[in-house]
């Protein structure tokens, strides 16, 4: 009975708001909140003091060229146009109304740095996820959507905290290519497993909560920038809230439609024992087998691949769509 189960059929026996699929449901869309702090906190690490300058040690060999502009220097004796605070130059980079620890861009004297060195947190974070994302997603269709789900998500986690303790900017960049390989995992996994957890009526909602903790993550990180101006300690409390996603081991479950594919009994049974417990409903498993269950049976569950996305020219425009739109 429970191999030839439809699991479409069964989360609309639970109902379109039956809470243990509404639980699930929040859980997943939760994740957005997690996910907008991880990008907007950029915005004020790599933040610049209102009044840098370039203080000079010796104006005999260097001289200012604009004014307006405190990172263009030039050597008299030599004639060369140089940056401030580059090696061997004399230079450093101050600041009369912040700290050093303002961002990290002064911490580590990147203020007058390529704009490519500088944007490096926010670029390899979008790297990190175009490597993993596609693996890590044949992972959950092979290992589960949960189990790939947790892992990513505690990774982000994890290395989100250990960001704030980072010694130089090489050790920060390479944090922000793990935080963002893991955390666009999370994001991309926890969204298929929102649509896979609750019933067919209720998907055309899935997308609302998810806006709205979206925006609360952006006010969040914002109305943090307002008290805290030590960019360590901004990241480190802005990671806080994401130690909430402890309970997920606890409150997330597997999702029924990958149960049923691959044959789970036991997880299936534990899934519809959970489900009628927190619904406090009873439900007929007869009315949800499948109408094709000799068909289904018959054919084997086809293994897939990351090569099969480019086999198909509608999934490749939504995907590249989708990514545009989140830049």
């Amino acid at each position: 009975m429970y191999k030839s189960l439809d699991a479409n059929k069964l989360l609309n026996e639970f109902g379109t708001y039956g809470r243990y699929q509404m639980i699930s449901y929040m859980l997943c869309q939760l994740t957005n909140f997690f996910y907008a702090v991880s990008i907007f906190i950029m915005i004020f690490v790599n933040r610049k003091p209102p009044d840098f300058a370039c203080k000079i040690n010796d104006p005999t060999r260097i001289e200012m060229i604009n004014s307006m502009d405190p990172c263009m220097i030039k050597d008299v004796n030599a004639g060369n146009e140089l940056r401030c605070a580059s090696v061997n130059s004399g230079t450093s980079i101050v600041s009369n109304s912040t700290d050093q620890s303002y961002s990290i861009l002064f911490e580590y004297e990147l203020l007058c740095v390529n704009p490519f060195i500088q944007e490096a947190g926010f670029s390899v974070f979008s790297a990190g996820a175009l490597l993993v994302v596609p693996i890590a997603s044949h992972l959950s269709d092979r290992y589960g959507r949960r189990r790939i789900f947790l892992i990513s998500m505690y990774s982000s986690v994890i290395f989100s905290f250990i960001i704030a303790f980072s010694p130089n900017y090489a050790i920060f960049v390479l944090l922000r290519f793990l935080v963002g390989a893991a955390a666009d995992t999370y994001l991309t996994i926890g969204s298929i497993l929102c649509c896979e957890t609750v019933a067919g009526s209720f998907r055309e909602w899935i997308s609302l909560f998810g806006v709205t903790f979206w925006l609360l993550g952006y006010l969040y990180v914002g109305a943090l920038e307002v008290f805290i101006k030590d960019w360590r300690k901004l990241y480190f409390i802005s990671a806080v809230p994401s130690l909430l996603t402890i309970v997920y081991f606890w409150l997330l479950p597997e999702s029924p439609h990958w149960m049923i594919s691959r044959r789970r009994i036991r997880g299936i049974q534990q899934y519809i024992k959970m489900s009628s417990w927190f619904n406090n409903v009873k439900i007929d498993l007869n009315k949800c087998q499948s109408e094709s269950i000799q068909k289904r049976l018959a054919e084997e569950f086809k293994e897939r691949t990351v090569c099969d996305l480019f086999k198909y020219k509608r999934i490749m425009f939504f995907c590249l769509s989708t990514a545009i739109s989140r830049k």
